[in-house]
């Protein structure tokens, strides 16, 4: 081993079987300020880099117990192996010795005779080479661990909510229950039974949008499986639409409907009746004072299509789509901020978990209409 004088403390490992060269490129490389360490065979070479960690490895192809690919291979293999850089050296011009070393991972090559110059200035490339690919695997191994911590911050919040959503089912159902208990008593107050109802119907929202919410991680986790049975539909729209009219004359709307007598499916019925509840709630938040929302229920060709129409601002053509997402908004929102929640999210999830599929268009002569077409049959 020999020391330049004024070293930069960058290790270079010289791999050669000539000992002339080798001490050629030490005596080069040295008075450059390089710390040179040298191996004549490659067993010698893999426990020199094993010992030393050099920051660049010069690399002879043809020597006579192992050729350098094959040394190659097996400093990659070593602990740092995989950033370290590597110009291989060769006697051979030809293009494929070239092409095999940096197949085989080599930064670069030299031929021989070797030109100082060219030695220094291919040295000095591969180093940094191989400190910028150290710099990006370092980068690389703190993202991961980042985005590692991220996944089990999101995963403890999932179950945080979850577990949350779950706790609230339970007093959510007891004041259900207790509102729907009281409205049953016969004495009570005109006054008493509208704020109770008014009670109740809150109760109601919150508890579809807590069930939303829990089928939309369901869903997210490929865990939602519905639970199909023959439903009559022309019945379940009837229920959503008289359980919604008080929240409709709250608003100063109307609630205008055309149910066919005969409309079964094969359907989960707790989710399609939210989902009915879900979309008639958006049609009443979004009509104006003095008009009327329309639903719709027809069979045709085995589908089962519902519509629920408006007569708002409607939906703009860029975003029919993107208000199916979590948390999408838009501009145009006159009662609700601009936000559609998890409602719209849901309601998409339960079309397609049935092999249906839900869509927005316009409401002539104006406003919006969401469609849901629902097969018939599973």
């Amino acid at each position: 081993m020999s020391q330049g004088a004024g070293s930069t403390n960058e290790c270079v490992l010289v791999v050669d079987d000539d000992a002339e060269l080798r001490e050629a490129l030490t005596v080069m490389l040295g008075a450059s300020g390089y710390d040179i360490i040298a191996a004549s065979n490659a067993a010698q070479a893999v426990e020199l880099f094993s010992e030393r960690q050099p920051a660049l490895v010069l690399l002879d192809v043809l020597m006579p117990d192992a050729d350098g690919f094959a040394v190659l291979r097996q400093i990659r293999g070593e602990p740092g192996g995989v950033d370290v850089a590597v110009v291989m050296m060769t006697a051979l011009g030809d293009q494929g010795t070239r092409r095999r070393a940096v197949e085989a991972g080599a930064d670069d090559f030299l031929t021989k005779p070797i030109q100082r110059a060219d030695l220094l200035v291919r040295v000095r490339s591969a180093g940094s080479i191989g400190r910028l690919r150290a710099e990006v695997r370092r980068a690389q191994t703190v993202i991961r661990a980042q985005l590692d911590a991220l996944e089990r911050a999101q995963q403890q919040r999932k179950d945080l909510a979850a577990l949350l959503m779950h706790d609230l089912k339970n007093p959510l159902t007891t004041c259900m229950l207790n509102a729907q208990v009281m409205l049953s008593d016969p004495s009570l107050s005109g006054v008493h039974r509208e704020q109770i109802s008014e009670i109740k119907e809150a109760t109601d929202i919150i508890h579809r949008m807590l069930m939303d919410m829990l089928d939309i991680e369901l869903t997210e986790d490929g865990q939602l499986v519905p639970q199909v049975a023959d439903a009559n539909l022309a019945e379940l729209v009837n229920e959503v639409v008289g359980a919604m009219r008080l929240r409709a004359t709250e608003e100063g709307v109307s609630i205008q409907s055309s149910v066919v007598a005969e409309a079964v499916a094969n359907v989960d019925r707790d989710l399609v009746r939210r989902l009915v509840a879900n979309l008639v709630d958006n049609a009443i938040a979004h009509a104006p004072t003095g008009t009327a929302v329309g639903v719709d229920l027809l069979v045709e060709d085995g589908y089962v299509e519902l519509r629920i129409s408006d007569e708002g601002s409607g939906v703009p053509e860029p975003h029919r789509e993107r208000i199916f997402d979590k948390y999408a908004r838009i501009d145009n929102e006159p009662r609700s901020g601009g936000s559609h929640g998890l409602g719209l999210t849901f309601c998409r999830l339960a079309a397609e978990v049935h092999g249906g599929r839900i869509w927005v268009e316009d409401n002539e002569p104006r406003g919006a209409r969401f469609c849901v077409k629902i097969p018939v049959g599973t």
